[in-house]
């Protein structure tokens, strides 16, 4: 059975279900739009992802097994598959995947979406850096309707390349919230009082975790803080976060995949702290915030 509605191709993310960040927005798009538009995301496998979203086309690219440049090549076959189908429009997230436009917008007309300027983000070697500066030059020549998601980054590229690019900010449905899975979470850590809340996709240097213990430091009685995120990425960091946290009442709970989960984290908090030294336009920020949980963050513009 074929669809009158317009035929779009989402590229340039990896997960879906999301797992926070940039995979949180493509999700959160497709579910608000898929009544009027039929859309087909292109992921890494997971057995969710077919049938997550009624009326969503769902096409599983393989994970590569080297990281780095395998991500690269995930991008590449993606690309192939997209220019063997029929599309009407190709909408690209990331700066990593703006290689893919030169190509792409022969097809068919192209949006691009900036999250962030990775090469800002100090996780990155001299060479991720200087891919992803090659990526932003791409993406500002791109014959595309380029699109971002802060005032700040509208800001960089009209100073740093004379252009305008259009800001669309993020969104965030209202969450679901698992309150019994979050109460095991925590009763697993032996977190049963009030505790300040720390959380983000990846424990990287940005996030400003680090800032946060040292004020734990300076308090007369420091509260309870439990830190969730992926602790994969800096291993080098996170060890020296763990060694300053050193007898301070700091529990590592790791990345907590399961949104309700999370959210029922959230909702147990007292205080959501959020010390990150730059942002895109944090959707962890928006959601705490649609939970109401009191916030304390960092006072960059894209907070």
């Amino acid at each position: 059975m074929t669809s009158d509605r317009p035929r779009i191709a989402v590229l340039g993310e990896k997960f879906f279900p999301s797992r926070g960040g940039t995979s949180r927005v493509v999700e959160s798009t497709v579910r608000a739009l898929s009544d009027r538009y039929a859309f087909t995301v292109y992921c890494y496998p997971d057995p969710e992802a077919r049938g997550l979203v009624p009326g969503v086309t769902v096409v599983e690219i393989p994970r590569p097994r080297i990281p780095g440049f395998g991500v690269f090549a995930y991008f590449f076959r993606c690309l192939l598959h997209a220019l063997r189908s029929d599309y009407d429009l190709f909408h690209v997230h990331k700066l990593d995947a703006a290689f893919l436009l030169p190509v792409l917008v022969r097809r068919a007309p192209c949006v691009a979406t900036c999250h962030e300027v990775p090469y800002l983000n100090e996780k990155w070697s001299v060479v991720g850096r200087l891919y992803f500066r090659v990526m932003e030059r791409l993406f500002v020549r791109a014959r595309a309707t380029r699109t971002c998601v802060s005032r700040e980054q509208q800001r960089h590229f009209r100073a740093r390349f004379g252009v305008e690019v259009e800001y669309v900010p993020n969104g965030v449905d209202p969450p679901r919230i698992d309150v019994g899975a979050a109460e095991a979470r925590l009763a697993g850590a032996g977190v049963d009082g009030p505790f300040l809340l720390f959380a983000a996709r990846r424990i990287i240097p940005l996030k400003g975790l680090h800032t946060l213990i040292e004020a734990l430091r300076k308090r007369a009685a420091p509260e309870t803080l439990v830190v969730l995120g992926d602790e994969s990425h800096t291993p080098d960091y996170v060890a020296r976060v763990r060694a300053l946290a050193a007898g301070l009442d700091v529990r590592f709970l790791g990345y907590v995949e399961d949104p309700g989960e999370l959210m029922g984290i959230v909702a147990r908090a007292e205080t959501f702290v959020f010390p990150s030294e730059r942002e895109g336009m944090s959707v962890m920020l928006l959601e705490v915030a649609s939970v109401g949980t009191p916030i304390v963050c960092s006072d960059i513009s894209q907070n």
